[in-house]
């Protein structure tokens, strides 16, 4: 017999409840080369959570 810890429920009974935190990210980045002016590079992030 498997000794459990008081008050412990196994996961299978646990309630799935609502979704209370999220966060999610966008992630780019552009390498430009001009014969004439040089080179440009640019990044851009987007971080979102809820």
């Amino acid at each position: 017999m498997e000794e459990l810890e008081s008050g412990y429920v196994p996961p299978e009974n646990w309630e799935r409840g609502i979704n209370a935190f999220y966060t999610s990210y966008y992630l780019s980045q552009y390498y430009s080369d001009y014969k004439a002016s040089g080179n440009n590079k640019s990044t851009y992030v987007r971080l979102t959570a809820g």
